[in-house]
């Protein structure tokens, strides 16, 4: 926040915010209170100056879908561009291999938090939002099942395209 005054809103540009959830959940995730206010007034500042603000937001095994679509609900108000919303995958030298998200567990967890969906401004495509969610996700975001999602649909599980063949290796 402290320099935006060395930008230019553009349409070639876009700041984007990390949210780890509400004030309590995300200054508990950073380990830093005040991290969220800061992060709300910088979005706030943004947005009055006219430049394009999105948000990302990683989420992890355990978290309360009514608390990740609260979060949602929020940065639509404050009136962000666009939202990504990922699940923390396992890596093998991660610390903690309890809170990442197996395959299952994230379209389980993804699919509570898109269900019944308010209009956010979901910054997914088609094969993304069917990877996390499964098919109510294109259902709740008013996108038709088109071939590209066909392909997504398939790449996402288990295939390999080789010279322009689509080659089912696991279904």
């Amino acid at each position: 926040r402290k320099q935006l005054h060395r930008f230019r809103p553009s349409p070639w540009l876009t700041f984007n915010v990390h949210m780890d959830g509400l004030e309590g959940r995300h200054d508990h995730a950073v380990d830093r209170a005040g991290t969220f206010q800061e992060a709300v007034a910088a979005i706030q500042e943004s947005k009055q100056r006219g430049f394009r603000v999105t948000t990302n937001s990683t989420i992890f095994s355990g978290e309360d879908p009514a608390a990740v679509r609260q979060m949602l609900d929020y940065l639509t108000a404050l009136g962000v561009d666009g939202c990504t919303i990922s699940p923390g995958y396992a890596y093998e030298k991660a610390p903690d291999q309890d809170h990442w998200l197996a395959r299952e567990r994230t379209r389980d967890l993804f699919s509570k938090i898109l269900t019944g969906r308010k209009r956010w401004p979901l910054s997914h495509s088609r094969q993304y939002l069917d990877f996390l969610g499964g098919i109510v996700a294109l259902w709740l975001r008013d996108m038709p099942f088109t071939i590209s999602a066909g392909v997504g649909f398939v790449a996402v599980s288990g295939v390999a395209m080789l010279s322009g063949l689509v080659m089912v290796s696991t279904i």
